[in-house]
């Protein structure tokens, strides 16, 4: 429709093929082609392209990537852009993902990283909110289309709309067969002192404490303290921290932080840390590695 509203002539000037899942443009003085096609585990071997743009790409698989990343290899100068939302919690892809948290590390050459997004939930009324998230406010996209869309689920609405990324993780690259692998019959020899991750929940209703310690074998022996509802207030945590050797405490979730800052301090108790976005998905990345290279080990505690 484009490039006939702009005076170009199907049959003179390029040709199209319409079939579902292998829709492609040729333009016949340039040789040009554009071809769309349904994702795959094979689709694209034994092609090869100059520029590849992943849709949706919150739902590209690794097994899509292996398919289609060779596509561009014989280009001069190859291309790919992925476009797409932050996961939900029903997407299966994890390409997009990792290539984000990569690049924000720095960890990606010849590549770089653009988002419209919010850096906590907000209120789906929030226009400004809005407005900030999406560019195309004011050109295809509007107040009323927006408007139409929300719904009951502010989740899901930070997530499509206003480009949040929740900090945990959506759909679970960890199968209970991985974490059971871990399993120890009998309690090791713990050494040094242990490093203690205190976590409020994302609704700020619960909050849960749990340790970490080098063992004698080399490996990191982890496990939960306790979980209870903020209600119960944060002194079952002060006395553990009191009567610890700790060489590290981490609270992460900014519902409850500077409370038990606060009451760590009023104790006498050291100040911890208090990661930032950045750390908190690289200290994910590194307890996932942990899993599969079997660094870490655990009693087989019940959730």
């Amino acid at each position: 429709k484009y490039l006939e509203d702009s005076g170009y002539v199907e049959g003179e000037d390029f040709n199209s093929i319409k079939a579902k899942g292998q829709e492609r443009l040729e333009l016949y003085h340039s040789g040009g082609v554009i071809q769309f096609r349904t994702r795959t585990s094979s689709g694209g071997l034994g092609e090869g392209f100059d520029f590849l743009v992943i849709d949706e790409a919150q739902e590209y698989t690794t097994e899509q990537e292996a398919a289609l990343k060779y596509t561009v290899t014989d280009s001069k100068n190859p291309m790919m852009v992925m476009t797409g939302t932050p996961p939900t919690p029903v997407s299966s892809g994890t390409v997009f993902t990792h290539f984000r948290e990569k690049t924000l590390f720095g960890q990606s050459k010849y590549a770089g990283w653009a988002e419209w997004s919010v850096d906590a939930e907000k209120d789906i009324n929030d226009v400004e909110a809005w407005y900030n998230s999406n560019p195309s406010m004011g050109y295809h996209l509007n107040e009323r289309k927006i408007e139409a869309e929300l719904g009951e689920d502010n989740l899901d609405h930070n997530i499509q709309r206003l480009g949040y990324w929740p900090k945990y993780n959506q759909k679970s690259a960890i199968s209970e067969s991985d974490w059971s692998a871990l399993k120890l019959n009998r309690l090791p020899v713990l050494q040094g002192k242990l490093f203690v991750g205190i976590k409020y929940g994302n609704d700020g209703a619960n909050v849960a404490m749990s340790v970490a310690v080098k063992t004698l074998s080399g490996k990191v022996f982890v496990e939960v303290i306790d979980a209870q509802s903020v209600r119960n207030g944060n002194q079952w945590i002060i006395n553990f921290l009191k009567t610890a050797d700790v060489a590290k405490v981490v609270i992460d979730g900014q519902s409850g932080q500077s409370i038990l800052v606060q009451e760590m301090k009023d104790f006498g108790l050291k100040a911890p840390i208090l990661p930032t976005v950045k750390e908190v998905i690289n200290a994910n990345s590194l307890w996932e590695q942990g899993i599969f290279q079997k660094s870490l080990a655990h009693m087989d505690q019940p959730s």
